[in-house]
């Protein structure tokens, strides 16, 4: 592996550093997980009412829930086997 990337590394993220002289994060934690999601939930919400009045197209796709639906079946099946599951596995069945 040449590299790793994170989401959700900023400054309010609500974990503590245990090395020493580290600083990061930076800022004041979230206390409340909607603190942290609240933009994207707003943007959610927006979302559904304008396609719920029609006055915006569904930004999913029939294919979108296909897809959806088999990595929670492959989820489903990786809980109850105790192991790791491949989408193939579940979109043979």
């Amino acid at each position: 592996m040449k590299d790793s990337i994170a989401v959700g590394l900023e400054d309010k993220l609500p974990l503590r550093s245990v090395e020493p002289g580290t600083t990061f994060p930076g800022g004041t934690p979230h206390h409340f997980f909607m603190d942290r999601f609240a933009a994207a939930y707003r943007a959610e919400l927006t979302a559904f009412t304008e396609v719920v009045a029609g006055t915006r197209p569904s930004p999913c796709t029939v294919a979108d829930a296909i897809e959806a639906s088999w990595i929670a079946e492959a989820c489903t099946l990786s809980l109850r086997e105790h192991r790791p599951v491949r989408l193939e596995e579940v979109r043979t069945a």
